[in-house]
Parts: C-alpha cells; sequence; structure tokens
C-alpha cells in the first residue's frame, strides 16, 4: 500500500542520514589518521638527522681518542727517555764531585774558603793552560788568615797525613814581578781569568809573567823578548823560565772537570724542566681522555635512546598505515551501502507513482 512504501521509504532515508554520519565520520577519522601520520614522518625525519649527527660526533670522538692514545704513548716514551737522560747525567755528577776535596781532617775553627780551583774559571779551552800554569797549586787550600794556616799544617804534623800548602788571604797582594804585553800582544794568562769570591790579587800574583801562546816553538821565539816569563800553550804544554820544557798528553784536568759540573748541572735543570712539562702534559692528556671516554659513553647511551625512538615512531607509522586501509576499505563499504540505500529510495518512490 502507498502508507507502507512511505513508511519505507522514511526508514531508509532515516538509514541514509545515519550512513551519511558514518561515512563522514570515517573520512574525519581518515583526515586525522592521515595528518598524524605526516606529524610522525616530521618527528622521525629529526630523529634520523640526530642519529646522523650522533654518528658523527661519535666518530670524531673516536679518532681525536686514537690521536690522544698515540700522543699518550709518545709522551711516556719521551718521559722514560728524559729520565733515564736524567739518571745518566745525575751519576756523572755525583761521580765528578766525589772527586773534590773534603776537609773533615782539618780542627773545627780553621776558616777553610776551598781551593783555589773552587774560586778561578778560564774561557772553554784554556782550561788545561791554565792547569799546567797553576800545576799544584791548584790544590793550595785559601784560609782567611796565617794562623789558621799554622793551625791546619800542626794539625797535619799531628794527624801524620801529609802534607799541604795553605793560602792566607789577608794581607796577600805582594806583586812578584812586574810583566807587560809585548810588541806581538801576547796574552798574560792572569788577563783572560775569572776570579770569583776571593779577591783578584791573590790568583794574579800567581800567574804574574805567565803567558798564553800558540805552541811551543812560539814560545822559544818570544822567550828572548820576555825574560824570565812563563809560556803555556791552550794543550797545556809549558816553557819554564829556566828553559825546562813541560809537555806531552794531558788528561782532564780539573778546570774541564769543573767546567762539566757546571755544564751537567745546567743540563740536568734543563732535563728537569722537559721533564717536568712533559709529565704535565701527560696529566693533561690523562685528564682528556677521561672526559673523552665520558662523553662517548653519554653519546652511545644517547644513540640508544635515539635508535629506540626512531624504532617506536616507525612502529607508530607503520600501524597508523594499516588503520588508513581499513579505514579506506570501511569507507568503500559504506559508500556502496549509501548507494544500495539511494538505489531502493529511488524504487520505492517510483512504486508510489
Amino acid at each position: 500500500t502507498a502508507f507502507g512504501y512511505e513508511k519505507e521509504i522514511a526508514d531508509l532515508k532515516s538509514r541514509h542520514e545515519r550512513t551519511k554520519r558514518e561515512i563522514e565520520e570515517v573520512g574525519h577519522e581518515k583526515e586525522k589518521t592521515f595528518s598524524r601520520i605526516l606529524e610522525l614522518e616530521r618527528i622521525l625525519e629529526g630523529v634520523q638527522e640526530r642519529r646522523v649527527e650522533i654518528e658523527g660526533m661519535k666518530k670524531g670522538m673516536l679518532s681525536r681518542l686514537s690521536v690522544l692514545s698515540i700522543d699518550g704513548e709518545a709522551k711516556k716514551k719521551e718521559s722514560a727517555s728524559l729520565g733515564e737522560c736524567l739518571k745518566e747525567v745525575h751519576s756523572r755528577l755525583n761521580a765528578l764531585k766525589q772527586i773534590e776535596m773534603g776537609y773533615e781532617w782539618l780542627p773545627e775553627g780553621i776558616g777553610i774558603l776551598g781551593v783555589i780551583a773552587d774560586f778561578v774559571s778560564v774561557p772553554r779551552g784554556y782550561e788545561r793552560a791554565l792547569e799546567a800554569a797553576f800545576g799544584d797549586r791548584l790544590k793550595w787550600v785559601l784560609v782567611k788568615e796565617s794562623e789558621e794556616a799554622l793551625r791546619a799544617v800542626d794539625s797535619l804534623k799531628e794527624r801524620s797525613i801529609g802534607r799541604g800548602t795553605f793560602v792566607p788571604i789577608v794581607n796577600n797582594g805582594k806583586k812578584n814581578g812586574h810583566f807587560e804585553k809585548n810588541g806581538k800582544d801576547t796574552v798574560p794568562l792572569w788577563e783572560m781569568i775569572k776570579v770569583e769570591g776571593i779577591d783578584r790579587g791573590v790568583i794574579e800574583d800567581m800567574l804574574r809573567g805567565v803567558f798564553v801562546v800558540s805552541s811551543l816553538r812560539e814560545a822559544i821565539n818570544l822567550r828572548d823578548e820576555i825574560e824570565e816569563g812563563t809560556f803555556v800553550t791552550p794543550d797545556g804544554d809549558l816553557l819554564h823560565p829556566t828553559g825546562a820544557i813541560s809537555g806531552g798528553v794531558s788528561t782532564e784536568g780539573v778546570f774541564e772537570r769543573k767546567r762539566e759540573i757546571e755544564e751537567l748541572s745546567s743540563q740536568i735543570q734543563s732535563l728537569d724542566m722537559k721533564l717536568s712539562k712533559v709529565l704535565k702534559e701527560i696529566d693533561m692528556n690523562r685528564e682528556e681522555v677521561e672526559k673523552l671516554q665520558g662523553a662517548i659513553e653519554d653519546i652511545e647511551k644517547e644513540s640508544v635512546r635515539v635508535g629506540i625512538e626512531e624504532a617506536e615512531i616507525r612502529k607508530d607509522i607503520s600501524n597508523l598505515q594499516d588503520s588508513i586501509t581499513k579505514i579506506e576499505r570501511r569507507y568503500e563499504i559504506i559508500g556502496f551501502d549509501i548507494r544500495g540505500i539511494d538505489s531502493e529510495i529511488q524504487e520505492k518512490e517510483a512504486g508510489l507513482k
């Protein structure tokens, strides 16, 4: 009947409205899901960029750590080498210092200043000349006054331990002759020496009349021009005023040993400074390595965290893409239902006519 068709048409239209709302909701859900996927893809892109950045940072840190490791080993070897060198120099210096004279045999109260060699130095190359000129006088002991020299001699006699020569520095300034440079500018030895710690006159008096020449032959040629002069060569060969000649091969003497002690002391100071610098660099290297290792541990932890975050985002995107597929299927089904309802409505309305 007409009334029955109208009721069916009304029911179909009501169903059509419900289905239409449903397909709109599905459409909104689809748009929302697409929007969330795009948002996650942007986040994923940032996470991937951070992962690449972390990998670059870690690579740089590992490269720096390798350089520090190599540098640290090199510094340790340098430190060991400097330590060995320092040990050898100390050993040599101690051996030389043990050769120096002690004065334990003297009674208390004698003002010993040292032996003559302690207060005199000469330019490099003239050590043997000065030693030859001084001879045994290098071992002479300087004291303050004549009374102390007498007490020292008495002490030697009482202990029966040999002989010694003691030079009082007070009132010791009497000249033993007057010598000038000759026409050929032969250099007096006393002009070449350096005296520290005592009156220079004490030493000059011992070297009056001693001249430095290049060879014994030159000394013989000059002998007639400088009477009573003593001539000495840089090698230590000597022409005495009497005409006697002393020479040959000289071993290391007091002044060469003294110069070596000074040079070794300076070398020890330099080695100490170098070793101190290297040890400081080793400490700095170790501190940087420790900091770098800590930074690498932190970056590795962040790398793991970023990896987990990336995996979770990818999983979320995959799930959303699956949801899109299901939504699209549902959308198709609902669309098919709407078309079916529309077809039925048209048939019913045609039946009413």
